[in-house]
């Protein structure tokens, strides 16, 4: 509190330059205050800190009132953001140009403006107000920079502002610029560490695509990551991908867009031009141009409501149209949209992190494509060769086909990895393709082989995953070849190895070969009943077979297999 003696005799100011004895208790209010409610991450408190600046004014000067003014960048003037008043609740809002008023004639100027009855300012006239005796503005600036917004006091009696007050609400101007600069920084690090943060998460799920991409997965698992990708990071639900298929763009994947934007959706690639633009114009939505717009010209289309013709549930608000490239190969698009509510929109730095996000993606769709291509070659290379040992020995004609229907129900019970999955696969296809060296007088006989014959006949698992090795992406199923004569108890062939020490892989393919040569009729043997093959495997589960291989397999349909009568000799 400002004594009357100093009133009278107008001191405080500083000779030495050190801060005066009234500055030193201003400093530790404003301390005190700081400490008490300053939250500079909460912007929902700040008004209320705003308030209790302005209310600390209003005592050290002993003044009536008074407001708080921050810039307005767009408009280049002021806007009351808080208001104080001892008697009367105060509301903020009130606005001035640059010039217009004291308060804006101290924004305008960068220095104290005072007005006071017997010493009026000539700004205060137009604005007068039967409320005011004396009036100061101080600007919110550090000294040579233009201020950031304005402190304004008033009396409503006439009794003028001394050297003290004026000094003391210039300096408490000087502070409040520090906590403005303190709060804009700290803003500025917490969307800094947002953006790293969106950035890494970005890369984190970037980099869980190229696993996939690695583990073989198709386009369509990539695709489908790609949506829950856009989910996890942004929120956003309404999600397209489309493909370049010559001419045309098909709708790989679609989530919560209009109908004309569902999957399996053909889009024509219209030509740049304005007929094609005033086609698509009458005939086609927005999205749909912006989407043209986009791949004409290889940049993001943003757009704003496409409005209410479409159903609710395919409304959109704000959507955005990424172009999908590999490289400098230009793939297709990317459409993410808001739902209909106004109030949601894309914001700079959100769409900056998609941009980052959406650029990672062609690269993995591109070599995801790449696997699906080499994959369908190599499958048919596989089932050219597994259909040769099929031609050789007619009486083994689906018997691969059908082992990779029955491995893949049990795998998909077992949950197995979609690349362990295709190992699987490949390893039915060619688990006797060993037999391609065994002679045909023995790999054909009619008749129960002899002993000597059988060593032979059981080298073709060793030779089988030999073979496989030498090939890069057979090399995973070979073990499950070289293994899958082996038995639950150790007794089995070509390494004795029992249990646990089996791959996987093996145990099922051992399951699933064991019933199908007991369903199929054979030179030497009569085909049995899918139930007595089954009891057949229960009875052998534990000893030949793993159990949980064997109850896997139990719940196959099997209403469309073989159902021949048999013998009830055992095969094993």
């Amino acid at each position: 509190m400002v004594r009357a003696e100093e009133k009278r005799g107008r001191i405080g100011e500083s000779v030495s330059g050190l801060p005066t004895r009234h500055e030193l208790l201003l400093y530790r209010r404003v301390i005190k205050l700081v400490n008490e409610d300053f939250h500079v991450d909460d912007l929902a408190r700040l008004p209320e800190f705003y308030r209790h600046l302005v209310g600390l004014a209003v005592e050290i000067t002993e003044s009536s009132g008074g407001s708080l003014f921050f810039s307005e960048m767009n408009r280049g003037g002021i806007i009351s953001i808080a208001a104080y008043e001892k008697e009367d609740i105060a509301v903020p809002g009130r606005r001035f140009r640059a010039g217009e008023g004291v308060a804006g004639e101290a924004f305008q100027s960068g220095r104290v403006e005072v007005h006071s009855p017997d010493k009026p300012h000539p700004k205060f006239v137009t604005l007068s107000s039967g409320k005011y005796g004396a009036l100061m503005a101080a600007p919110i600036a550090v000294p040579g920079q233009k201020p950031e917004g304005i402190l304004c006091v008033y009396r409503r009696d006439p009794e003028p502002y001394t050297v003290v007050e004026i000094s003391l609400l210039e300096t408490l101007g000087k502070i409040i610029v520090s906590i403005l600069r303190l709060v804009r920084l700290s803003h500025d690090l917490a969307d800094s560490n947002r953006h790293l943060l969106d950035s890494l998460e970005c890369s984190g799920a970037l980099y869980s695509l190229s696993l996939k991409v690695g583990d073989r997965r198709s386009v369509s698992e990539i695709l489908q990551e790609v949506v829950v990708s856009f989910s996890r990071l942004f929120g956003i639900e309404r999600v397209a991908v489309l493909l370049k298929r010559g001419d045309h763009l098909v709708v790989e994947i679609a989530e919560g867009l209009p109908e004309r934007l569902g999957a399996g959706k053909v889009v024509p690639l219209e030509a740049a031009g304005e007929k094609a633009e005033s086609r698509i114009r009458t005939t086609e939505s927005k999205i749909l141009r912006a989407i043209n717009t986009c791949l004409t010209e290889r940049r993001p289309i943003f757009s704003e409501h496409t409005g209410d013709t479409l159903t609710p549930s395919r409304r959109i608000g704000d959507f955005v149209v990424f172009p999908l490239f590999s490289g400098r190969t230009l793939l297709g698009c990317v459409v993410v949209a808001h739902g209909p509510a106004a109030s949601i929109q894309f914001d700079e730095k959100e769409i900056d992190s998609m941009k980052e996000f959406v650029s990672g993606i062609g690269l993995s769709i591109e070599q995801a494509r790449a696997l699906e291509i080499n994959e369908r070659a190599y499958r048919a290379a596989i089932r050219a060769i597994a259909d040769s040992l099929e031609t050789r020995d007619q009486d083994s004609k689906g018997h691969s086909a059908r082992l990779v229907r029955y491995a893949n129900h049990i795998a998909e019970r077992l949950g197995f990895s979609p690349k362990d999955r295709r190992t699987l696969e490949f390893a039915c296809l060619l688990h006797d393709v060993g037999k391609l060296v065994i002679q045909d007088q023995i790999l054909l006989k009619p008749k129960k082989l002899t002993d000597s014959e059988m060593e032979i006949m059981k080298k073709h698992a060793e030779i089988g995953a030999t073979m496989l090795e030498r090939i890069e992406f057979l090399r995973d199923a070979a073990p499950i070849v070289r293994h899958h004569h082996e038995r639950w108890d150790g007794n089995g062939y070509p390494a004795g190895l029992a249990g646990e020490e089996i791959p996987l892989g093996a145990r099922i393919l051992a399951v699933v070969d064991a019933f199908d040569a007991m369903n199929q009729t054979r030179p030497y043997s009569q085909g049995r009943k899918v139930e007595e093959a089954l009891e057949e495997l229960r009875r052998c589960a534990g000893s030949h077979f793993d159990p949980r291989v064997v109850e896997a397999f139990l719940d196959y349909p099997f209403e469309d297999l073989p159902n021949s009568s048999s013998d009830s000799s055992s095969l094993f």
